[in-house]
């Protein structure tokens, strides 16, 4: 290295240090925060798909109790 450099370093180096070390701890915090934010959103979307699932049982029973009424129908009325 030139003597130059080596002079810029040694005048601006503990700065620049103390700058990367601050960025580094608030891209930490950043990250966090959108970790948190994206485990939020993911926790939304389970509990809407268990909502929709728990519908479509709750369907799916309806429609089997449907199905035995059809076919107790189908038994009484003479075929045609």
């Amino acid at each position: 290295m030139s003597q130059e450099i080596e002079k810029i370093i040694k005048k601006y180096g503990g700065e620049v240090k103390e700058k990367i070390k601050k960025a580094k701890k608030e891209f930490k915090r950043h990250t966090g925060v959108l970790l948190e934010e994206f485990q939020s959103q993911v926790k939304t979307v389970a509990e809407g798909v268990e909502m929709l699932s728990d519908k479509m049982d709750r369907v799916e029973s309806k429609f089997d109790g449907v199905e035995s009424n059809i076919e107790i129908i189908k038994t009484v009325l003479p075929a045609s």
